[in-house]
């Protein structure tokens, strides 16, 4: 049995909005960590610690965090929307044994 084999009449949903999702993500990734990270090495190597500083380095820290979880996130939501517009493949059907159209 041809586990890739798709299903007759089956067909690709159009393109949306996750790809838009998708073609941004690195572009995104990239300045997001950065606008994060730059003042996070300001603070670090730039002046003299103070208990001050060192909580702003925590919350920058904590927003780095967050902001890569919340992308990583919607990327892998856009994806799993882009996998579910695709054709259907024999691995998909699942008949059930009590069904008459399995007989």
């Amino acid at each position: 049995m041809n586990w890739l084999k798709k299903l007759p009449l089956t067909r690709r949903e159009p393109p949306g909005f996750e790809w838009v999702i998708l073609r941004y993500t690195p572009k995104l990734m990239f300045y997001g960590t950065s606008i994060l990270v730059i003042p996070l090495a300001i603070l670090q190597y730039g002046i003299e610690p103070s208990g001050s500083s060192k909580l702003w380095e925590l919350y920058l820290i904590a927003g780095l965090i967050f902001f890569w979880t919340m992308l990583f996130t919607a990327a892998l939501c856009a994806f799993i929307v882009y996998l579910m517009k695709g054709p259907a493949f024999v691995a998909d059907a699942y008949y059930l044994e009590d069904s008459d159209l399995s007989k």
